[in-house]
């Protein structure tokens, strides 16, 4: 008995140096880290810490708020190269820069396409000629932010805090103002054409700027005018559509048409084969004899076809290209037509011949001379 609780004594103290020496080194090594400013180990060897089930909950908490620590100034780490990079190249486009500080950053002329900037502190940033369209900017705080020239084409900026901003020249058309607080005077030559201003707060002077657009236009109101310019979508919306369903309808036709004339021809040529089938059943061997003249020289030869092989001065020529004897090649194939054929020989010079058994016509070709035999 004084044996057994020896060593569940001493299997109790080994187990317990190894939970402190595995949490001391992991310590020691996420410290390390940590000091040369590499957070992204450290917060790695943190967490093994706050994972590892043998340790206490004491030391979990104290290793997961050490990984939280460095996982925010890795962060921050991150943010601080992407705006270094932003003011240098002057790019960034889709970026993500939610809830990010910006403030009074002099980024004129900067591409932030598609970027995402919503619920991030702009306030007195230098956006002027900047390409901000497709951007989020939702609850953004652009508060003395310039705009100048700056395109907002399609950008979100729903709840978004205007005050005090230059929009002198700038782009909101199709932007989302629902909400915006735009209590700003620098609004000459700004552009608002489809731009959803639902339960936004405008300034005096955006205000009469917009009525004046609109009896500009024609309109007794800016909300007339936009109303007017919504059903001009819709209505060209609407005959886009019935335009492409007109082109889908006439493409179902065509392409009817064409499988029908298709399936006609397929049974126009199976009745034609058939026909030819039947014919070739009690077939009568065809003959002629034609004589050419070509450059000063006759010659003669005899033709025959038994409606499966044609013969060539009794030579055997099967339908397709093959060799006969003495190394020479022959072609045959069916032309159009009743009982007409093209053959060719090589091995004897080259010699082509378009024969018409039904009508005993014959073209012959040699090496590029023409010859038109008279048969019988």
């Amino acid at each position: 008995m004084k044996k057994l609780l020896i060593l569940l004594f001493s299997l109790s103290f080994v187990l317990v140096t190894n939970n402190v020496f595995a949490l001391s080194y992991n310590h020691n090594e996420a410290n390390r880290y940590f000091k040369e400013g590499n957070f992204k180990d450290a917060a790695k060897y943190y967490k093994k810490c706050s994972e590892k089930k043998s340790y206490s909950i004491k030391n979990k908490e104290e290793c997961k708020s050490k990984m939280d620590i460095a996982l925010r100034l890795l962060e921050d780490e991150v943010l601080d190269a992407l705006i270094t990079k932003l003011k240098e190249k002057k790019s960034c486009l889709s970026c993500n820069l939610e809830r990010v500080n910006l403030e009074g950053l002099k980024l004129r002329g900067v591409n932030l396409r598609a970027a995402k900037l919503n619920m991030s502190n702009l306030r007195d940033t230098n956006l002027q000629g900047a390409d901000l369209s497709l951007s989020d900017l939702s609850e953004a705080d652009l508060t003395n932010t310039n705009f100048n020239g700056a395109n907002l084409t399609g950008a979100n900026l729903t709840g978004a805090n205007l005050t005090g901003a230059n929009l002198t020249g700038t782009n909101f058309n199709g932007a989302n103002l629902t909400g915006a607080k735009i209590l700003t005077d620098k609004v000459m030559r700004i552009q608002f054409s489809g731009t959803n201003l639902s339960n936004a707060t405008l300034s005096k002077k955006l205000k009469q700027v917009l009525i004046s657009t609109a009896e500009r236009e024609g309109f007794a109101s800016w909300e007339e005018m936009e109303l007017a310019q919504n059903l001009k979508k819709t209505s060209e919306a609407d005959a886009k559509i019935k335009s492409n369903i007109k082109r889908a309808q006439a493409r179902r036709v065509d392409d009817e048409k064409k499988e029908k004339d298709k399936i006609k021809a397929i049974l126009v040529k199976r009745k034609e084969d058939d026909k030819e089938k039947e014919r070739l059943k009690n077939f009568k061997t065809l003959t002629m004899s034609c004589m050419y003249s070509i450059n000063g020289r006759y010659l003669t030869y005899s033709w025959a076809y038994d409606g499966k092989k044609l013969y060539w001065e009794g030579i055997p020529i099967n339908f397709g290209k093959s060799n006969i004897e003495q190394g020479m090649t022959t072609s045959l194939r069916k032309l159009p037509g009743k009982d007409r054929f093209n053959i060719k020989i090589t091995g004897i010079g080259a010699m082509e011949f378009n024969n018409d058994f039904d009508s005993k016509n014959s073209e012959m070709d040699y090496v590029g001379m023409k010859a038109f035999g008279s048969c019988y």
